[in-house]
């Protein structure tokens, strides 16, 4: 269900500081039972969720792709896409404006 769904992306972004992680979903599509949702990320984490230290980007901006099969209200399947980095480098940038 949705609720799940949520939680379970709040947890893949736990490690993330306040006010990174998704901060829009600019485009929305749904056909049948299966819906696209592209989602425009922000992060400027500094360590890893394992702890390790990472070196720093200038990478702040990211997107990401789900596509979700539903059934009876629940994602039976989902597949997860993410892209970090220059928006005009991706193939998702003609799609958010």
């Amino acid at each position: 269900d949705l609720a799940k769904h949520s939680n379970d992306a709040q947890s893949y972004f736990k490690f993330l500081k306040e006010g990174d992680g998704v901060v829009s979903h600019p485009v929305k599509l749904a056909d049948g039972d299966w819906t696209a949702v592209i989602g425009e990320t922000r992060s400027t984490v500094p360590d890893t969720a394992a702890g390790a230290a990472i070196g720093a980007t200038t990478k702040k901006k990211g997107f990401m792709l789900t596509l979700a099969k539903w059934s009876d209200g629940k994602i039976k399947e989902e597949y997860l896409f993410s892209l970090n980095g220059d928006a005009n480098n991706s193939f998702l940038n003609k799609y958010i404006k």
